[in-house]
């Protein structure tokens, strides 16, 4: 050992060597704690051979904070160990189970799986929120997706997930067609809950999801008009449509559309909820939302109560006429919007029913809501 004062010093090496690695590993903690606890040394570095460990220590402002670089340095597998040690038949059953499947087993949180059992595309992610301490939509886009990666690739879900800038490529073995359009939602909600709209095309055994930053900007700067002043707000939505169904470089152009109208309600309706101050959604102040922003963009609606379900029907819609004539993709960005203001008011609780649309011929769209409470 070698440091820069016996009776107080501020830095300090420390070298175990030996045949026994257990036994070095066991004595380099146990002069880590010593260092720690009565000289507050923490480890500054770590450096581990076959036969020895060369640790370097450095002077903390307590006790706490060197002890706490013990568990980062070389007490990383104190937690795992104190787990085992607590449902240890419960770790040899998934650890045989893990390896009789070489690794082919998918794990998962509880509210995903119910979701998917309900045939419901999972909501945003509780393990990524458990690792960040925070809400999915307060993480930066960067952490964001390694996140994701971790996440994902930890449990399974999928082989493997590259990231290059902020474009993401998604490796599966699935060959259900249905399963991977269902993955592929699942990520794409996943970046709007994150506040960015991505596009993504599927290959065989990849899905490519590609930024599209503009529309991120282009929400921020109509919401932010929106507040100061409502009165112009359906010429501004009208002309950043147009704006976003001239864009050359999104190959799914409809399905970033919607990504849009899905990631903007949700914007909206937290907006209206503060100025309303709404605690708990309903059907009637859903309706009244929902009623305010058709008369913000000129859509002409009616709503009408059936058989314990909420009908909402749509006769005439200003945005789809851009240019003159009607316009689908435009159409897919108020199915968005409708869809994640549904998601946002009631979460899963709500079953919403396709009674009409005008891209199947009909004369109007209609839909009809039926909310369930969800058991405690």
């Amino acid at each position: 050992m070698n440091d820069d004062s016996d009776t107080i010093p501020t830095m300090a090496t420390l070298t175990v060597k030996g045949e026994n690695y257990p036994l070095i590993d066991l004595s380099a903690k146990l002069f880590s704690l010593y260092l720690a606890s009565h000289k507050c040394l923490g480890i500054e570095a770590a450096s581990r051979r076959s036969k020895s460990i060369k640790l370097t220590y450095k002077l903390r402002d307590s006790a706490e904070d060197a002890v706490s670089d013990i568990y980062k340095h070389i007490g990383v597998m104190q937690e795992l160990f104190c787990e085992i040690e607590k449902r240890q038949d419960f770790w040899r059953a998934l650890v045989k189970k893990y390896k009789d499947s070489n690794y082919r087993t998918v794990a998962i949180h509880l509210n995903h799986f119910e979701e998917l059992l309900a045939k419901k595309t999972p909501i945003g992610e509780i393990g990524i929120e458990l690792i960040a301490r925070r809400p999915v939509k307060d993480i930066p886009l960067d952490e964001f997706l390694h996140l994701i990666k971790e996440v994902y690739e930890t449990a399974r879900v999928v082989d493997g997930i590259d990231i290059e800038g902020d474009t993401v490529k998604i490796l599966h073995s699935y060959r259900n067609p249905r399963a991977v359009d269902t993955l592929k939602k699942i990520f794409l909600h996943l970046l709007e809950a994150n506040g960015h709209t991505y596009n993504a095309r599927s290959t065989r055994n990849l899905i490519i999801m590609r930024h599209i930053p503009e529309i991120g900007i282009k929400i921020s700067e109509l919401i932010a008009n929106l507040k100061k002043s409502g009165r112009d707000f359906d010429k501004e939505l009208i002309a950043f449509l147009t704006f976003v169904s001239g864009l050359k470089d999104a190959p799914d152009i409809s399905e970033s559309i919607r990504a849009l109208g899905y990631r903007m309600s949700k914007q909206i309706l937290g907006e209206y909820e503060k100025e309303h101050k709404i605690r708990v959604w309903d059907m009637k102040t859903f309706q009244e939302a929902f009623s305010a922003f058709d008369s913000k963009i000129g859509r002409m609606s009616e709503w009408k109560s059936l058989d314990g379900s909420f009908c909402y029907a749509v006769k005439k819609c200003n945005l789809v006429q851009i240019g003159g004539s009607f316009n689908i993709d435009i159409c897919q960005f108020s199915r968005g919007f409708f869809k994640g203001a549904i998601e946002h008011a009631f979460k899963n609780d709500a079953e919403v029913k396709v009674i009409k649309l005008l891209t199947h011929g009909d004369d109007r769209c209609e839909v009809c809501i039926r909310v369930h409470t969800s058991l405690p």
